[in-house]
């Protein structure tokens, strides 16, 4: 049962969403079987007491029908009627502008004059809140004047009415705003695999944005900025115009779209690392942006340790190890609970290796439980390097044997990984020869395409 659909769907709701469910699963117009509501009560006190892994099908059927033997069809049958159940009550609990666009419709078709103008007026101030001046601004503002134009077409007035022309204008804007979108996300995304995308004439919607007269937008002002540095990411002064830009644009974009426009900003500064350049600081800084203004956060107030892990390795980069130990203890409380220890106690590791402090790096990885297998693959590089660096070579020998065997037998790491870590092990075999040409040996690190600890393997080459 731990890994069903329904456990996983409850999982994601939080407390106050669970007992508003409760209270939906009892309302007998949505709900008229008790077993489904008893079904729900045991699933989410299992999943409150973290318990969730002891729950058995026979056991939780004995709960619901204990004078009944157990019968796999009829518990099936219960569970999924009632995650039909919570997925409409996550639809019903969304209380979504559509549902008020929705009766403003009916108003309008049940010639209801004051109910119409009354959810109106109510509707015109909701929609100011939402998602500040992006395209659902735009698209729900066009909704409504759509609306509004077939009541006045329905009053029978020969008269002017703007309803119609205000649609189409803010058509123009949820059209234009939306493509922009897309066009910048096909370009970010074709930066990561090979291109695969038909893109729109830039030209033809530049014209429609001077033809339409919204070019003063703030959301089209940014994407066009956002478009230029992506596909001149040679030039870093559109990289500054963007920024520039999405600073004083800020407070009128939604915050999922402004964590959106941020990792824009910080995939181009890993871009640029990656191709030799000199941009940790600019990365860092983004990085500490975001945990200012938390838009690096998911789910609350919850950082990824993996994003945990990228600000730890950048700022050592940039010798920044008092700011570093700070950020591990500091921000450690924000890593989901499954993982902290473990990116606790690796991210001091890596900060101790680093200060060269190789035994304190020892014993934080001897910490490390492999909650993930990034984690465990991670220590061991690490492990090695301490090994290879201290001369412990009959440790090191040992230690790349059962590591090549890990990565041989690993079913679940991609290929490219596989390949990267394989190719580490192997050059790093190859330097500890006695007999051995380093610079032929160099020029395989700069060549090899999929290479973990690059950097590290030709700092050794120039030891030697």
């Amino acid at each position: 049962m731990e890994s069903s659909k329904l456990i996983k769907l409850i999982e994601k709701l939080d407390g106050y969403q669970l007992h508003r469910l409760e209270d939906f699963l009892k309302s007998p117009y949505f709900n008229k079987n008790d077993h489904i509501l008893q079904l729900f009560i045991v699933l989410k006190k299992a999943i409150e007491k973290g318990k969730k892994n002891k729950l058995e099908k026979q056991k939780l059927f004995k709960k619901l029908f204990p004078e009944q033997t157990f019968n796999n069809s009829k518990l099936n049958y219960f569970s999924n009627q009632l995650f039909q159940l919570v997925e409409r009550f996550i639809v019903v609990d969304q209380e979504s502008i559509s549902d008020d666009l929705q009766l403003l419709h009916f108003y309008r078709q049940a010639n209801l004059p004051k109910h119409y103008l009354q959810k109106s007026k109510q509707l015109d101030h909701r929609i100011q809140s939402v998602n500040q001046q992006g395209e659902s601004f735009y698209y729900f503002q066009f909704e409504q004047s759509k609306i509004a134009d077939q009541h006045f077409l329905q009053q029978g007035q020969r008269k002017y009415d703007q309803h119609i022309q205000d649609a189409n204008h803010r058509l123009d804007h949820f059209y234009l705003i939306q493509k922009l979108k897309f066009y910048a996300e096909m370009l970010d995304r074709e930066k990561k695999i090979p291109p695969s995308y038909q893109f729109t004439n830039l030209n033809l919607l530049d014209q429609l944005i001077e033809n339409t007269k919204t070019q003063n937008n703030d959301y089209i002002q940014l994407y066009r900025k956002l478009i230029r540095m992506l596909q001149e990411e040679s030039n870093t002064i559109f990289y500054e115009e963007y920024l520039k830009q999405l600073d004083q644009s800020k407070k009128v974009i939604s915050d999922s779209d402004l964590k959106k426009l941020y990792f824009y900003a910080i995939n181009y500064c890993v871009r640029k690392i990656a191709g030799g350049q000199r941009f940790h600081q600019n990365l860092l800084s983004l990085y500490m942006l975001g945990l200012e203004e938390g838009f690096l956060f998911q789910n609350g107030n919850q950082l990824s340790p993996w994003t945990f892990k990228n600000i730890v390795q950048l700022a050592l980069a940039l010798q920044q190890m008092e700011w570093t130990e700070q950020f591990i203890h500091q921000y450690a409380v924000h890593l989901p609970t499954a993982y902290q220890k473990d990116a606790l106690h690796y991210n001091l590791a890596v900060l101790h290796y680093n200060q060269k402090a190789f035994d304190q790096a020892m014993y934080y990885l001897n910490q490390v439980n492999y909650t993930n297998l990034s984690f465990k693959l991670w220590s061991r590089e690490m492990l090695l390097k301490i090994y290879y660096e201290e001369q412990e070579y009959e440790a090191l020998h040992s230690l790349i044997v059962s590591f090549e065997t890990l990565i041989r037998r690993n079913k679940t790491l991609p290929r490219n990984q596989k390949s990267a870590y394989a190719n580490f092990l192997k050059i790093t075999s190859k330097l500890l020869k006695k007999k051995r040409n380093i610079e032929k040996i160099k020029a395989e690190i700069k060549e090899t395409p999929a290479l973990r600890e690059r950097k590290w393997l030709l700092e050794q080459c120039q030891k030697k």
